[in-house]
């Protein structure tokens, strides 16, 4: 009864962090690894709100500015062995002022599983190029910039699959993770070229979700993170 009342306690928990109605880096991922696939394929097709507080360090004082961005992004799962899978995104990011392409790889491994309770792990990087965005600097107006991004995401993640019956599995999962991200471009002022550089204004942070598998592996997940600011993913998967 103890341990019942433990999970039912994180399915709450991961429930409220997704269905949070703000919006941190890129999405954790899921608990479904190649033993779980068996021989088939399996991708993600999902929408993600990317808000992080960032430092520019390239003025003075560091201020800290929000760097905001809309992401959409389809996830190609390959096996590296039963219990891990690597990950290929690739995707379109939309930060107000430009829309770009982006490209990312993740690897992610289940460190213990004890029937319906799993550990996993994971570590990723993202990088999107040419990116335009506005921000606020000491003493001027509002500016334009023009900047590369790059995160790069590790954490673990504990999670419990609630199996109801054979049509449907709830998968509250929740974890820490530590995130970097990094900005570095340009901007004008006064008919110059000034460089530009950020970097994350909190390093650490925590994921949860909320994962409903579906018949045949194919599932949906709602999923937030929180490091400064709240970011909120939803992703539908298909295997095939």
């Amino acid at each position: 009864m103890k341990r019942l009342n433990v999970l039912m306690m994180v399915l709450v928990t991961a429930w409220g962090f997704s269905f949070t109605p703000q919006s941190p880096a890129a999405d954790s991922g899921d608990l479904i690894y190649p033993r779980d696939v068996g021989v088939k394929a399996r991708a993600e097709l999902g929408y993600e709100n990317l808000r992080r507080d960032v430092e520019i360090t390239s003025v003075s004082g560091d201020p800290v500015e929000t760097f905001d961005a809309d992401v959409f992004f389809l996830r190609m799962q390959t096996d590296v062995g039963p219990e891990a899978r690597m990950d290929f995104d690739v995707g379109l990011m939309d930060s107000g002022r430009s829309l770009r392409w982006f490209g990312g790889v993740g690897l992610r491994f289940l460190a213990y599983r004890h029937e319906d309770f799993r550990v996993g792990t994971f570590a990723q990087v993202r990088y999107a190029p040419d990116l335009k965005g506005r921000i606020d600097l000491p003493g001027q107006a509002r500016t334009e910039v023009d900047h590369d991004l790059i995160e790069a995401d590790a954490g673990i993640l504990f999670g419990y699959l609630f199996r109801l019956g054979d049509q449907l599995t709830i998968t509250p999962y929740a974890g820490p993770v530590l995130s970097i991200v990094r900005l570095d471009g340009d901007y004008r002022l006064d008919g110059e070229r000034i460089d530009f550089r950020a970097r994350e204004d909190h390093l650490f942070g925590g994921a949860a979700g909320l994962a409903l598998q579906l018949p045949g592996q194919n599932s949906i997940r709602f999923e937030g993170r929180y490091f400064d600011e709240w970011s909120v993913s939803v992703a539908a998967a298909i295997t095939f």
